[in-house]
């Protein structure tokens, strides 16, 4: 016996069991209603209710996790469009030097057939 003296008396044919508390006779049932409602044990109903309770909260913390890779991805991509901006930019300018520098070789090449012809 634990806390309360209960003893199983038999069990009903549809599985419930049928215990004495103190020697009256009561159903399943109404020893879980009690202990209920004394705050020691909680009724299938209202394990379900948390039970479910947590199941949405949960989904709630999968979706905000899923938000949260999705925001970093984004951040990473945002950083990567901007180092090849960058590059590009680079590049560019260094396309531009390239221009004045043939253009340049091209005048001295100019420069010094005219001073042999």
């Amino acid at each position: 016996m634990g806390v309360f003296p209960t003893k199983p008396e038999r069990s009903t044919g549809d599985g419930r069991s049928i215990s004495r508390i103190n020697s009256p006779t009561v159903r399943e049932r109404d020893l879980a209603d009690f202990l209920s409602k004394a705050g020691i044990f909680e009724g299938a109903g209202e394990f379900e209710k948390k039970k479910q309770k947590a199941l949405e909260d949960l989904d709630e913390v999968e979706l905000h996790k899923r938000r949260l890779r999705f925001e970093e991805e984004t951040v990473h991509a945002q950083e990567k469009i901007k180092r090849l901006n960058l590059f590009l930019h680079e590049l560019s300018q260094k396309e531009a030097l390239l221009k004045q520098a043939k253009v340049k070789v091209r005048k001295d090449i100019q420069m010094l057939e005219g001073e042999l012809g």
